[in-house]
C-alpha cells in the first residue's frame, strides 16, 4: 500500500500549510489533521487522465480541507 509513503513525503506540505493558517497551537494541530484528510482524499481520488501532477492536486485538495476547517475552530475560538 502506497498510502503511508505518500503521506510521509507530503507530511512537510501538511505542515507547512498547517503552521500558516494556525491561531493557536491546538488550533495547529487540528489544521494538521485536516490537512492529513485533505492528502488522503486526494491519494484515493486523483485520476491520472486528468492532465494534473499529483503534487498540483494534493496540494489543492489539502488546502481546500484546511480552509473548509477554518469556520468551525473560529467558532469553536470565540464561543
Amino acid at each position: 500500500d502506497l498510502i503511508p509513503v505518500i503521506v510521509s513525503r507530503y507530511a512537510y506540505v501538511v505542515k507547512s500549510k498547517a503552521s500558516a493558517m494556525y491561531v493557536d497551537f491546538s488550533e495547529r494541530e487540528d489544521m494538521m489533521q485536516e490537512g492529513f484528510l485533505g492528502l488522503i482524499s486526494a491519494i484515493r481520488a486523483f485520476d491520472p487522465e486528468k492532465n494534473v501532477s499529483f503534487s498540483t492536486y494534493a496540494n489543492k485538495c489539502i488546502f481546500n480541507k484546511m480552509v473548509s476547517a477554518l469556520p468551525n475552530s473560529l467558532l469553536t475560538l470565540s464561543g
